[in-house]
């Protein structure tokens, strides 16, 4: 459990430490109009990491009742390797972002580091309480499709990593060498 602890620990403090003090311009910057903001990577994570409260208060509070197909699904195996190896800290291979967790395309208000400091500290409350449960054993569906199982195990371990992902893009977004100074 630490682990994941530490690294929520990790990217909170980061973003805490670097994009506390920029100003609205500074979060919305980007590199390339394709490209995502500050304020737009920590949306991001925001929205992706919110869209699976509803399953962990139902698995904390004990009334988590997966469907059928997520139960024998012979596929949460693979699903849950794939994501973690492709959504992760580590960056293998640039993959499309579902809908579901796109960032606002609109300028993010400067309150987005505010917010995302507390959904870190919401996480970290998940992390603790889920992690005592057998999470290899729990399974769930994905927010974005029915269809993709994976177990609670692999959903901790792929939300933390993300957080790891998203907050060094947002860090090389302020090491660009036009970011606004």
């Amino acid at each position: 459990m630490s682990v994941y602890i530490d690294q929520l620990n990790e990217a909170v403090t980061t973003v805490r430490n670097t994009f506390m003090q920029l100003t609205e311009e500074q979060l919305n910057w980007k590199p390339l109009p394709e490209k995502w903001s500050i304020a737009q990577c920590l949306d991001h994570l925001v929205n992706s990491d919110e869209a699976y409260y509803p399953v962990f208060e139902k698995i904390i509070s004990g009334t988590h009742v997966p469907s059928l197909w997520t139960r024998i699904s012979p596929f949460s195996t693979f699903f849950g390797n794939w994501l973690k190896k492709n959504s992760g800290a580590v960056v293998n291979k640039k993959i499309k972002n579902p809908k579901i967790f796109s960032p606002a395309y609109s300028r993010i208000d400067i309150v987005i580091v505010k917010r995302y400091i507390d959904h870190i500290e919401t996480m970290k409350s998940y992390v603790g309480k889920l992690t005592k449960m057998d999470t290899g054993k729990i399974k769930i569906a994905s927010p974005v499709s029915a269809f993709i199982t994976y177990t609670l195990a692999d959903t901790i371990t792929l939300l933390a990593g993300h957080e790891i992902r998203h907050v060094t893009q947002a860090i090389n977004i302020f090491n660009h060498p036009q970011f606004p100074k």
